[in-house]
């Protein structure tokens, strides 16, 4: 090959090398970035109590059931780009079977203040302040925690899994590494999946300055000890089913479900057969809750 042809060969390379190193390091500065929108107003026939924690940083409702005599209480935790407005649906028959809530927005979602997306790992902070805050009211005599992808991991990372007397996991990832890669397939393809990932993931440790273990859901799992329940979709293209089984094997809890929707893509699994998910999930907290 002519010496030429060599050089220009390899500057394409470089070329394409610096665009992909581009890419990610964009890619990776998306995900972090907070993602605040406004918070619509709740439903009218709750009986809402805005709330602002750690300093007013979280932002939330406590809707206290009417008739909820036996002061039961769930936490509700939403997902990467979500906040309270988007858990109102699960949250309604909830209400409706007289659970007290506490529905809030994570750090730099909704109406909490601006701040850097950790995937669970912070957000484990948040989910304890909210915990903390709900067991420290005194109106609740058990409490459980409901939580959809990242929320179901920050229900278990960080120091310790919270203290919860019923935990279900909605949709929820089992390693950064396979969340990312499932991600960005289901968004790009597998190529663009291959060759991003690493790269994506080798920006965690400088930009949460934490390790890839912790964020591993399904080691943290092991020290649950309280009932969980686990959810998945068989068409979640973003935490695959697989990885719902992983947590279900791995999870500390002798008192353990799990429940499958079938074609039900993430985020999609109550939609996909609501009033399956609301028996399953109403028996499962009525079962410990009592």
């Amino acid at each position: 090959m002519p010496k030429v042809w060599k050089k220009r060969i390899f500057i394409i390379f470089i070329i394409l090398f610096a665009t992909l190193i581009g890419v990610a390091l964009r890619l990776g500065s998306m995900y972090i970035a907070p993602k605040n929108k406004e918070i619509k107003a709740p439903p009218a026939n709750w009986l809402v109590r805005d709330i602002h924690l750690n300093q007013g940083r979280i932002s939330g409702w406590f809707v206290e059931a009417p008739n909820n005599s036996t002061h039961r209480c769930v936490l509700m935790m939403h997902g990467l780009n979500g906040n309270r407005n988007r858990m109102i649906n699960i949250a309604n028959f909830l209400y409706d079977a007289n659970y007290s809530l506490l529905l809030f927005d994570f750090r730099g979602h909704g109406a909490s203040k601006p701040d850097m997306v950790t995937l669970g790992l912070r957000e484990s902070d948040d989910a304890r302040v909210a915990f903390n805050w709900l067991k420290e009211q005194g109106k609740c005599r058990k409490i459980g925690v409901w939580g959809h992808s990242m929320g179901g991991a920050a229900a278990v990372l960080g120091a310790s899994p919270l203290e919860a007397d019923a935990l279900v996991l909605d949709s929820t990832y089992a390693t950064i590494e396979q969340a990312t890669y499932h991600r960005i397939k289901w968004l790009a393809g597998d190529t663009a999946s291959k060759l991003l990932s690493p790269l994506l993931l080798a920006q965690i440790p400088f930009r949460l300055h934490a390790k890839l273990s912790d964020l591993h859901p399904v080691e943290a799992i092991k020290n649950i000890h309280s009932p969980v329940l686990i959810i998945y979709g068989t068409a979640d293209q973003s935490a695959y089913p697989e990885e719902a089984h992983a947590l279900f094997n791995a999870a500390g809890s002798k008192q353990k479900e799990i429940f499958e929707v079938k074609d039900a893509g993430h985020g999609r699994v109550y939609f996909k057969d609501p009033v399956g998910y609301e028996r399953k999930v109403k028996r499962f907290f009525d079962q410990y809750l009592h």
